[in-house]
């Protein structure tokens, strides 16, 4: 007589995938077609990324539109694209902050200037681009 048994994953055993969609303020029409297919293939939740560096002249802003709300518009063309291939139209959207740094004092440098900001982000992803910064991570 065969035996089955059921395994339980552990909790250290667990992955996590991080979906990540680059989010281009200019072009909205290809965040809705990002989402849209994040959705159809059966994602539930993505995270928008916003890209920064020490030396980006727009800093400010671009941290601040990171934050803003996915338009209505795009959000109902999404759950409409959705519902014609048959999928249940639920999505969370994380925002993620991801900087990208050559030295220590230039990512402390973001972190303290821009701190209000940076902690409305619900990931942040460090992209250390020397073996000093990768250090100092």
């Amino acid at each position: 007589r065969a035996r089955t048994s059921r395994t339980r994953r552990s909790r250290k055993d667990a992955m996590f995938v991080d979906l990540c969609l680059r989010v281009d303020p200019e072009n909205p029409h290809a965040l809705r077609e990002h989402l849209s297919t994040a959705v159809v293939l059966g994602y539930s939740t993505v995270a928008t990324d916003t890209r920064v560096s020490p030396g980006d002249r727009q800093l400010h802003r671009d941290l601040t539109l990171g934050l803003t709300d996915i338009p209505p518009d795009t959000l109902d063309a999404v759950r409409a694209e959705a519902r014609a291939n048959g999928v249940r139209p639920h999505m969370t959207r994380l925002r993620r902050l991801t900087i990208k740094f050559s030295e220590p004092g230039e990512l402390q440098d973001i972190l303290n200037k821009h701190n209000d900001l940076v902690r409305r982000y619900d990931i942040l992803a460090l992209e250390p681009q020397t073996e000093r910064a990768l250090v100092s991570a």
